[in-house]
């Protein structure tokens, strides 16, 4: 085998683990739900955090004039070095519903979501991102509507949530940190987060299942023609 071969190769390599660092940690999530780590930052570190964005001072401010109050910056770890993401987690009791801010890494918000759980199972979820995918079934709705007025938002959030009481499901948002991480839980644990394909089939999951295709069959290829 050449000098260009193994250099060939020694690329492919260092492809497959700069992709394999994001994409293993998911697959071991889709494998092992259980193994994602949740939890809440101290009080000092939240107010930190909050105090650096304006923009995420004010969405905060906005949440509160519709009745919600701060539970603190919730953080999601993926397994092993898997990447941590943050929001800023809010619960209503009037509307019986969770409120959160999702993060950019730098602390400015990237989109807003609420959140309602059931009992028995299932879930009402709202957001402004219009990208991601919706569903609707017997015991679940999940409906994007794009727009920064979070009065339109939390409106249709609460319209679908009032179909699901009539039809005799019972909301379960409760007031207490350790509450929303047991919601969190649970939204990993529905038939919507848990789809085939959701995350298996993300961008750098299948980035790392093409540059491990082509290491491995440069490698077969270059054994073949050294023999």
């Amino acid at each position: 085998m050449g000098i260009t071969s193994l250099a060939l190769l020694a690329l492919l390599t260092l492809l497959v683990v700069f992709s394999g660092k994001e994409a293993v940690p998911i697959l071991v999530f889709v494998l092992r739900p259980g193994a994602m780590r949740y939890s809440f930052d101290d009080s000092f570190a939240s107010q930190e955090l909050i105090s650096k964005s304006s923009a995420l001072h004010d969405w905060l401010h906005r949440l509160q004039e519709l009745g919600f109050f701060l539970l603190g910056v919730k953080v999601e770890k993926l397994p092993l070095w898997g990447r941590a993401y943050r929001e800023v987690a809010l619960v209503s009791q009037e509307a019986e519903t969770y409120a959160s801010i999702v993060l950019h890494g730098d602390g400015s918000p990237a989109s807003l979501y609420f959140y309602t759980p059931f009992q028995s199972g299932g879930m009402v979820f709202t957001r402004n991102y219009a990208p991601a995918s919706e569903a609707e079934s017997e015991r679940l709705s999940v409906k994007n509507v794009p727009t920064q007025n979070f009065k339109e938002i939390l409106e249709s959030h609460e319209y679908r949530l009032r179909v699901f009481k009539e039809r005799g499901l019972v909301p379960l948002a409760g007031f207490s940190q350790q509450a929303r991480i047991e919601a969190t839980r649970a939204f990993y644990a529905s038939e919507y987060a848990r789809r085939p394909g959701q995350l298996v089939l993300s961008p750098s999951v299948l980035g790392f299942y093409v540059s491990l295709l082509l290491l491995l069959g440069a490698a077969y290829w270059f054994a073949i023609a050294s023999r």
